[in-house]
C-alpha cells in the first residue's frame, strides 16, 4: 500500500497554557504545508513442515519521503516572511 499526503496539517507544539485555551492551537502560519509519501510492502510466508511444526517468515519494507515547510521567524516570534525552511 502507498499514498501521498498533502493535508496541510504540519503542526508545531505550543505551551500547555495555550492548549487549555484552545485545543486546536497551532504555532504554524497558514503558508506552512506538509508533503509526505509513504509506502509499505509486506511479504509473509507460512510453510507447514509436518502436523506438529510450521515455519513462518515475514519481510517488511517501508519507504518514507517528504518534508514540511517551516516558518522559523514566526516560530521565534519575529515578523513572518516568505522564506520557509524545508
Amino acid at each position: 500500500m502507498a499514498g501521498q499526503q498533502r493535508n496541510n496539517m504540519a503542526w508545531v507544539g505550543v505551551s500547555d497554557s495555550l492548549i487549555k485555551i484552545d485545543r486546536r492551537t497551532n504555532a504554524n502560519t497558514e503558508q506552512e504545508k506538509d508533503r509526505f509519501f509513504q509506502s509499505l510492502v509486506q511479504l509473509q510466508n507460512t510453510w507447514r513442515i509436518n502436523h506438529f511444526s510450521t515455519l513462518q517468515s515475514s519481510i517488511y519494507y517501508t519507504f518514507l519521503k517528504g518534508n514540511y515547510d517551516f516558518d522559523l521567524n514566526a516560530f521565534l516570534g519575529f515578523p513572518s516572511t516568505d522564506e520557509l525552511y524545508y
